[in-house]
């Protein structure tokens, strides 16, 4: 019982850590340049610069805890003897067993992940290179959740596994880039510059548009992992893995809501607000549409955070077998 506890909040982590990530270097790359950050003044030099620098570095820091622990309770599982006990056993789960294989792969990789977050902390800015590549690599450390979960019970490389790390991926892409965007967006939601008005407006935009994108692809794989997992329709309110699979998509539903309510009420009043910026004339509503903008924004944020935490639980449930 311990062990599926620690389990589950450290797979909570990890899943965290993955949306941060993804969302961090998307908001660089995409969302929110460095040019376009705080009413389109250039990034700040020095080590403070991009918000999402200082995210990806805390996904880092997510990602290598959740990486350490995993390892340490797998241990804990397979060898079957106590916490303190399993640590000397750890570098022959490493080097015996499947899981073990794939985890030294992902250690390697979050090496990697620490170099790129070191060239972006100390050169002040980021080339998209640099960039594209950390993306990558988040990619990866999330292809070896698949690699090591039930989707890898057929084998290595199948059709499953892959439509498994779609699903991560357009989970963590979603995720991450409201998250980030409730962090990067509330010190200038409240600043009325014109500039920083269409700053924001841009950004929205964009975010609206890649969350359609990433919500698609959520769908489409999670319908095909549900097939997978699932041999008759019964077993979505007959088995305790179809109940946490039914709370997962309940609470999905209502990020879906949220997600519509900001596209086609907010976004279209946050336009209109950007005409009556640039005409220069005062409007009394701009200050209470941006709040509830962003309230609607953290609420989904912190509702994401609650499906996070369904997800994890989900892993550690064993799917049904005909």
């Amino acid at each position: 019982m311990a062990e599926k506890f620690w389990m589950t909040g450290l797979t909570w982590l990890d899943l965290l850590g993955l949306a941060i990530a993804t969302g961090a270097l998307v908001e660089t790359l995409w969302l929110f340049p460095a040019a376009q950050l705080a009413g389109g003044k250039p990034e700040v030099s020095g080590r403070r610069g991009h918000p999402a620098r200082r995210l990806f570095g805390l996904s880092l820091c997510l990602l290598s805890v959740s990486t350490l622990g995993l390892l340490w309770t797998r241990t804990v599982t397979m060898s079957g003897i106590s916490w303190r006990e399993a640590l000397p056993e750890v570098p022959l789960i490493l080097q015996q067993t499947h899981f073990g294989g794939v985890w030294l792969w992902r250690l390697a990789i979050l090496a990697l992940g620490w170099v790129a977050w070191w060239r972006w902390y100390y050169a002040g800015t980021a080339k998209r290179g640099v960039l594209s590549a950390a993306l990558l690599l988040t990619a990866a450390v999330a292809f070896t959740r698949s690699a090591t979960g039930h989707p890898a019970d057929q084998g290595d490389f199948t059709l499953r596994e892959f439509s498994d790390w779609l699903h991560m991926m357009a989970a963590a892409l979603w995720t991450g880039s409201v998250i980030g965007s409730a962090i990067m967006l509330s010190p200038w939601l409240h600043d009325r510059q014109p500039t920083a008005v269409r700053t924001n407006i841009r950004s929205i935009d964009r975010l609206s548009g890649l969350a359609g994108l990433a919500l698609a692809l959520l769908l489409a794989t999670g319908i095909a992992n549900a097939w997978w997992a699932l041999p008759t329709l019964a077993d979505l309110w007959t088995t305790t893995y179809g109940h946490t699979l039914m709370a997962k998509l309940g609470l999905t539903a209502m990020l879906i809501a949220l997600g519509a309510l900001n596209r086609y009420y907010f976004l279209p009043g946050l336009r209109a607000l950007e005409a009556v910026s640039d005409s220069g004339l005062p409007s009394e509503n701009t200050s209470s549409l941006h709040n509830r903008f962003a309230m609607s924004l953290i609420i989904e944020a912190l509702l994401m955070l609650l499906v996070l935490c369904v997800a994890a639980s989900l892993t550690q449930g064993a799917p049904p077998h005909p």
